[in-house]
């Protein structure tokens, strides 16, 4: 018999039945023992191609905007507020759009197993009432990178395209048994309205008269941070927390007026109609049941009623500040955001640049210029100068690799390649096989931050060498480098950003297939300058052949007059450390 494998706790052992994955990536969460010992096969043999994804990609944006022009009047009736298009498609949008690209590129995945011979009665049974219900944007951003949810995905859409059954009742029930309340305790809500009063008092006694708010600004250096906001004229103020910006209402579903979405949201196209039928499910709770205590948050918080001007680097999390936010855009705010981190004019497809323009009025970039007015180039505002490590501090001969964080499923909008993570193994595998083994006592491993937030761990894959430290990541990436010879990662990374700005010697290794399909012709071609000098690398041995010649005069290699000219080259266009104040302010005022 064959059988559909969704997740891999359940495979069969028994040699007489076959175990089918639906694409190769799965067996990434399977031990190799374990696969040389069961009978199984890949059920999509589809490659990944580029042109194609892109048309996804287009697709989704279509569907998208479409939903949304639906969804945003039957929300603000359910929600009792008057936003506009533009506040919804700020308030909503990430989620959404996440959403449709993740849903679509599951039912493209499960819909060809109706007309196989594959026994998929296990998912029927599943996903006939699953819960897949989230609180926020992080919530399901998380879970969308889950076996266990994107096990009852995968079997909700089974069992819709098979039944044509789209009654949301069984699963709204299993959602209300699963997905309950949580109620804060007196001391704590007693705590949280202390603070908030506090802050109020003195924000309402020295910022009455401010014409603009800085939040999450990504601007590190805190003093010029300042003073850019007094030459503004106004008093500088904090106005981001964590025990605000944490605080996230938790209410449980209220199935009647989730059932007021579906009437709104019919289709005559099977996809879309599944579509729409899972929006009603997976809406966070959030933008719904939730959605009035926690904008009850942001308007009794310490944040200003109204205000003309504001500059974010960064708004997805959804927390009373996004509330805030929207009210502020919906009553005509003028919003200039900054670049918040690496991929921008990098990538050929990058939702979240075309979702910020749509809100913003000025889009500030770290160095890179666009063919449009919004966009206005002040250099990179997240590196702080003054926390530069001096070179006493450096042992050259010391080696930090920085890995990233894994996923098997599509979490975003963005084109993903899903079997990219066999190739990047193979690629880095193969630098650590050919580093000089000398350099492995020198040698130490950080995960990226986000490990904690995914199942499945980049360490896992690799074979390294007992001598080769690994870093905790809960100490901050500024300590983890500050006696590092070089930084090596091998993921367009924010931090090798900041570090070859700071001038502090880091390399780059990416895998070959996703640099060349997925970069645009132009950075490729910058990419391409660093790699003359030894600084980007699509193979594994072409790095280690570099660092092995290097490690013994690392600054040497880096301070040679050619390199400096190209890198020079590359900063002034990705990430310029010449932080142009006087523009960036001349620009605010002109909002």
């Amino acid at each position: 018999m064959k059988k559909l494998i969704t997740n891999p706790s359940k495979i069969i052992l028994n040699k007489n039945d076959e175990n089918v994955f639906l694409q190769k990536c799965f067996l990434n969460y399977i031990d190799k023992r374990i696969l040389d010992k069961i009978n199984y096969s890949i059920f999509s043999k589809t490659e990944f191609e580029l042109n194609s994804e892109i048309k996804t990609f287009n697709e989704d944006e279509v569907i998208y905007s479409e939903i949304l022009k639906d969804l945003f009047p039957v929300l603000n009736v359910l929600n009792k507020v008057n936003w506009n298009y533009k506040t919804w498609n700020f308030f909503l949008g990430f989620w959404l759009r996440n959403f449709v690209s993740i849903v679509r590129n599951r039912i493209n995945l499960v819909k060809p197993l109706l007309n196989s011979d594959i026994n998929f009665e296990e998912q029927i049974k599943i996903g006939k009432n699953a819960s897949l219900l989230s609180n926020d944007l992080r919530d399901f951003t998380w879970k969308a990178g889950t076996v266990e949810w994107n096990e009852k995905l995968f079997s909700r859409i089974l069992y819709i395209l098979q039944t044509k059954n789209f009654d949301n009742d069984a699963s709204f029930l299993n959602s209300k048994i699963n997905i309950l309340e949580t109620k804060e305790t007196i001391f704590n809500k007693t705590f949280y309205n202390l603070k908030i009063s506090l802050i109020k008092f003195f924000e309402r006694l020295v910022c009455s008269k401010n014409k603009y708010l800085f939040y999450n600004t990504y601007i590190q250096n805190k003093f010029m941070l300042f003073r850019i906001i007094s030459k503004l004229g106004d008093i500088p103020f904090i106005y981001s927390f964590l025990f605000f910006n944490n605080k996230i209402v938790k209410e449980k579903i209220n199935i009647n007026l989730r059932k007021k979405i579906k009437t709104n949201l019919e289709s005559n196209d099977l996809n879309l109609k599944i579509l729409k039928s899972l929006l009603v499910e997976l809406l966070p709770i959030i933008y719904l049941e939730g959605f009035e205590q926690q904008r009850k948050l942001s308007i009794n918080s310490h944040l200003p009623k109204k205000i003309k001007k504001i500059f974010i680097s960064q708004a997805y999390p959804d927390n009373s500040f996004k509330f805030w936010l929207a009210d502020q855009i919906n009553n005509g705010a003028k919003i200039a955001h900054g670049q918040h981190g690496a991929g921008y004019n990098i990538y050929k497809s990058f939702f979240g640049y075309n979702q910020e323009l749509k809100y913003s009025e000025k889009f500030f970039t770290w160095g890179w210029k666009d063919n449009n007015r919004k966009t206005i180039s002040i250099g990179n505002y997240l590196i702080n100068k003054n926390n530069k490590k001096p070179k006493s501090l450096r042992n050259e001969k010391k080696i930090l690799l920085v890995l990233p964080a894994v996923n098997i499923f599509k979490r975003d909008s963005n084109i993903f390649y899903a079997d990219s993570l066999s190739e990047d193994i193979l690629t880095f595998q193969k630098f650590i096989d050919h580093l000089n083994p000398n350099l492995l006592n020198y040698t130490s491993v950080r995960n990226h931050p986000a490990i904690a937030r995914r199942e499945l761990d980049f360490l896992k894959f690799i074979n390294i060498d007992n001598k080769v430290k690994i870093l905790n990541t809960n100490n901050s990436f500024d300590k983890s480098v500050i006696n590092q010879g070089i930084t090596i990662f091998n993921y367009i990374s924010t931090e090798f950003f900041k570090l070859i700005s700071l001038n502090l010697p880091c390399m780059l290794l990416l895998n070959k297939n996703i640099f060349n399909l997925l970069v645009t012709d132009k950075s490729r071609d910058d990419f391409n300058k660093l790699s003359n000098i030894g600084i980007f690398h699509t193979s594994g041995e072409s790095l280690a052949m570099k660092v092995n010649k290097i490690s013994n005069n690392i600054d040497n290699w880096w301070s040679n007059e050619e390199s400096i000219k190209i890198r020079n080259e590359f900063c002034n266009k990705y990430s310029d450390p010449n932080f142009n104040m006087k523009l960036f302010i001349n620009h605010l005022n002109k909002l």
